[in-house]
């Protein structure tokens, strides 16, 4: 068996080495030559099948909208003051080892706040007793008993900009956009939410309204967040909200009725702001005239913001092969996402892309960060994956490879619509809010 796998990968080695010999020597024959393989003909066709089956679920995308976006609408602020200057200095931030500069960065960020009390980072025991503890017990285990007023204090400010102030503002090279930052540890919060909770629980029902006003709060701030990471951490506030409210009903009496309908549609929110990113993505073959109406959502609550992100944060080397094949897409897509038509911030671009150009030192920065992310069976295939894209987007010769390429990152973008494959809850019962 050893024997077989062992010249499986000769032979596989020896069939690289014979493409990128081709690629070298006869780049335009050997395009034109794969161009016709039927493989590449039938991803096309499958592509764009995708493609036209991406809008299927458009209309009941829609319909989401229309419920969700007047309490959204509702519950959103002014953002007049951000809590990233106290929140993010207290956070856990997580970095890559694969990414020497985000932990220099990181250290260099956690040195600039020598005074600072972090946020208390627990240890698995911990975890599994908090994440076991019901809402409707009156005894709190004495170790449990942890820090977190900072979760009140939340409740002075109206918006949590995460890029400001954090460690990605000490990258070296700031001009450049790195998709392995430094990223916040969102569970360390959510368990102390949950604690913050179970304590209120034990005191009275006032405490216990004001703890689950102070956690909704926060659900919202990290929602401002404009990362789609930013509304999986509301729809997860709003499940601790619903537990919370299932073990005492008459909290839903100091909770403002915006906020209860999304508790009872938080299903429905995260597929929505899910679909956002998807529909709010220039990728899949996106239908420019919907892409505007998408990016025109009047509240960054919605996924708006965090679906512009994701458009540059998950697809450096797409950009990269796109702005080949059809050099005006890059600045088609920038005109629908100028900062009057947005109800985005984007920090993180004003930092990254001061002249929204694709130039080739950061065409280099991206798709080097694009390598470092790759993740596959081995180093080597992963490798030669990062070798063989570079070669396709810096040889001029490589059209029809660059188009399959672009093609086939389009056919393996995953596709969030399908959640409305599926029944949630408050379409197949009702309840009363």
């Amino acid at each position: 068996m050893k024997h077989k796998i062992h010249n499986f990968v000769r032979y596989a080695a020896y069939a690289m080495i014979s493409l990128l010999l081709g690629l070298l020597l006869f780049p335009g024959a050997l395009d034109f030559a794969i161009s016709k393989l039927p493989i590449f003909s039938n991803l096309e066709k499958s592509s764009l099948e995708n493609a036209k089956k991406l809008y299927t679920h458009f209309d009941s995308f829609q319909n989401d909208w229309k419920i969700l976006n007047p309490h959204l609408a509702a519950i959103t602020l002014p953002q007049e003051k951000d809590a990233g200057p106290f929140l993010n200095p207290k956070s856990l931030w997580e970095v890559s080892k694969q990414d020497p500069e985000s932990t220099l960065a990181l250290e260099s960020f956690q040195k600039a706040f020598p005074n600072n009390t972090p946020i208390a980072l627990l240890d698995s025991k911990t975890k599994e007793e908090i994440k076991n503890t019901n809402f409707r017990s009156q005894k709190i285990p004495s170790h449990l008993q942890i820090d977190t007023a900072w979760i009140h204090k939340l409740r002075e400010f109206d918006h949590w900009d995460v890029d400001k102030n954090s460690p990605s503002t000490f990258m070296p090279d700031k001009t450049t956009l790195s998709t392995i930052n430094p990223s916040i540890s969102y569970p360390n919060h959510l368990l102390h939410l949950r604690v913050h909770l179970l304590r209120a629980r034990t005191k009275d029902k006032i405490a216990y309204a004001e703890a689950l006003k102070d956690v909704l709060h926060y659900g919202y701030l990290a929602a401002t967040n404009e990362s789609i990471i930013a509304n999986h951490i509301l729809a997860s506030t709003m499940n601790l909200a619903a537990e919370a409210l299932e073990s005492e009903p008459l909290l839903k009496n100091h909770v403002e009725h915006a906020w209860l309908v999304l508790i009872h549609e938080r299903e429905r929110y995260k597929r929505f702001a899910m679909a956002t990113t998807q529909f709010g993505s220039p990728r899949m073959g996106s239908d420019l005239e919907k892409l505007k109406l998408v990016l025109s959502q009047k509240t960054g609550l919605s996924g708006v913001c965090g679906a512009v992100r994701e458009s540059f944060f998950m697809g450096p080397d797409w950009w990269a092969l796109k702005t080949q094949i059809d050099p005006n897409l890059f600045q088609e897509y920038a005109k629908l996402i100028a900062p009057n038509l947005i109800p985005c911030r984007l920090s993180w671009m004003q930092r990254d892309f001061t002249d929204f150009a694709l130039t080739e030192k950061r065409l280099l920065r991206l798709t080097k960060t694009s390598k470092e992310s790759i993740s596959l069976a081995n180093d080597e295939f992963g490798n030669f994956q990062y070798k063989m894209t570079m070669f396709i987007i810096g040889n001029p010769q490589m059209k029809n490879l660059r188009r399959i390429t672009a093609t086939f990152m389009d056919f393996t973008n995953p596709d969030f619509t399908r959640l409305y494959e599926r029944n949630i809850a408050s379409e197949s019962k009702s309840k009363d809010i």
